[in-house]
């Protein structure tokens, strides 16, 4: 093998290195955005010798990374697939409870492994009258973290045994 086809060879693969690291960095830096488990649910607080705190609507997210995120705004959505053909979909925001000390804020930092829990009022006037589908946090890349469409199934059901079925 003479000079020039190792010099070759070298340059060929020095090109796969360098198309590698290319991919990889805007993979990482493009696509690759931290990931957000939020779950709902009815939730009490207590403090030892207290009577329990009336329900609230707990929303809860927990940053699973990689990296930091900005969680910005509570989404509804009322959403199906016929609802989708149709264009009869129904999208809503929710402000949360400034007002409540117990009830985190937004927006909100999270690092890596930490969380945030919002506390709403749990009463006929929440936003469970209006049927919804999907409840979830939006961070500050617009993108959409949605509980499980289970439990904002059953919370929907536990709303209409408290407080009927008058919408």
């Amino acid at each position: 093998m003479n000079t020039a086809a190792i010099a070759i060879i070298i340059s060929v693969f020095s090109l796969l290195v360098a198309a590698f690291s290319l991919g990889w960095n805007v993979y990482r830096d493009v696509l690759l955005k931290a990931r957000i488990k939020v779950s709902i649910g009815i939730k009490n607080i207590y403090f030892d010798g207290a009577p329990p705190s009336p329900e609230y609507i707990g929303i809860s997210a927990t940053n699973h990374g990689p990296g930091k995120v900005i969680l910005n705004t509570i989404e509804l959505r009322d959403t199906s697939i016929l609802k989708k053909l149709l264009k009869t979909e129904k999208f809503a925001m929710v402000m949360h409870d400034y007002k409540n000390p117990y009830s985190g804020k937004l927006p909100c930092t999270l690092d890596v492994g930490e969380s945030l829990s919002l506390l709403l009022d749990h009463e006929k006037e929440s936003f469970l009258k209006e049927q919804v589908s999907h409840v979830g946090l939006v961070d500050s890349f617009g993108r959409s973290h949605w509980a499980s469409k289970k439990t904002v199934k059953r919370l929907n059901s536990k709303w209409r045994e408290s407080f009927g079925n008058d919408t």
